[in-house]
């Protein structure tokens, strides 16, 4: 007799649906496997604002889970590929918002200034985290003047 299989993945509302249907004094939040997808940022963009500083924008950034938003924002202006170091100033770029779904949230900030000490080559980077745990790093190769 054969057997008919349907593959539905991890991350499909459906799964969800079908493992609380299964357990039905089961909250959502309570289970244990929970699968987050890292977030999105399309580009960072660089205007100059002045002597060495410049304006920063993580354009296009998103979060990629279901009911999920960007919660943090951090900058580092002298990123080493694999090794992300936020500058002190810009570890918490958020700011609290009313949302009528979730209450009072932290959403991220994605725009920022900062000014160089000096001339030359650098790679500015971008990390962006949600409120599902998904984050993402972007970085991108700036000439200060």
């Amino acid at each position: 007799m054969p057997i008919e299989l349907e593959a539905i993945p991890l991350d499909f509302k459906a799964f969800r649906q079908r493992i609380l249907q299964r357990m039905p004094d089961v909250e959502e939040a309570e289970l244990f496997l929970r699968f987050s997808k890292p977030p999105v940022i399309g580009d960072i963009k660089v205007k100059k604002a002045g002597n060495l500083e410049y304006e920063f924008e993580a354009v296009d950034a998103i979060s990629t889970n279901e009911d999920g938003w960007l919660v943090n924002a951090q900058w580092n202006f002298d990123y080493n590929e694999g090794h992300f170091s936020t500058d002190k100033d810009y570890i918490l770029s958020r700011e609290k918002k009313k949302d009528k779904k979730h209450g009072e949230i932290f959403e991220a900030v994605l725009k920022t200034k900062h000014k160089f000490e000096k001339e030359g080559k650098c790679v500015v980077a971008c990390k962006v985290q949600d409120n599902l745990a998904g984050e993402t790093i972007l970085s991108k190769k700036v000439r200060t003047i």
